[in-house]
């Protein structure tokens, strides 16, 4: 086998650097200057707002999470990529938000759902143990309707209508 007229060592100490290929991250996706990561949040931070920590390439990001975040939704941090190659300034630093749904729930906690989930009018489809009324409307099924609504703490409404009477009188 011939070799190729050049070697390692006929270059240039600098050079040789120029040759390495940068591994991948397992936390950004790379787009020209610009960066990409994921961040994991919880339904209530999504439903409700708060703060998050995301990594970022020089420091940890402080980030708010405004309430109604949706999964996939972009947080677009200005500057905070890799700095430009011939320009000036760094790209940017994408954020996508991620909704991180529980595989278990507390008895609590799923009595809960099921009541936001009893006053929820734009579902496409079914919820298990919600049924659709002849009115339009939610119930619980029966079997766990009476139980969830005791250990929810609750009467003949739900949670979120006790929340809306509160507000509107």
């Amino acid at each position: 086998m011939v070799s190729p007229w050049w070697n390692d060592s006929s270059l240039p100490q600098h050079c040789a650097l120029c040759m390495e290929g940068v591994q991948k991250s397992p936390v950004f996706r790379r787009d020209g200057a610009d960066i990409h990561s994921d961040l994991f949040i919880s339904i209530a931070q999504a439903l409700l707002g708060g703060t998050a920590r995301a990594q970022g390439l020089y420091e940890t990001i402080n980030l708010t999470i405004p309430p109604g975040t949706q999964t996939d939704q972009k947080i677009r941090m200005g500057g905070k990529g890799i700095p430009r190659i011939n320009s000036y300034g760094y790209g940017d630093h994408y954020i996508h938000i991620k909704i991180r749904v529980p595989k278990r729930l507390t008895s609590r906690q799923q009595n809960l759902i099921l009541s936001y989930a009893e006053d929820e009018t734009d579902v496409e489809g079914t919820v298990n143990g919600v049924t659709l009324t002849s009115s339009g409307g939610s119930s619980m099924d029966s079997s766990a309707g009476s139980k969830a609504r005791r250990e929810a703490g609750e009467d003949e409404e739900g949670f979120l209508s006790k929340l809306k009477k509160m507000f509107t009188s």
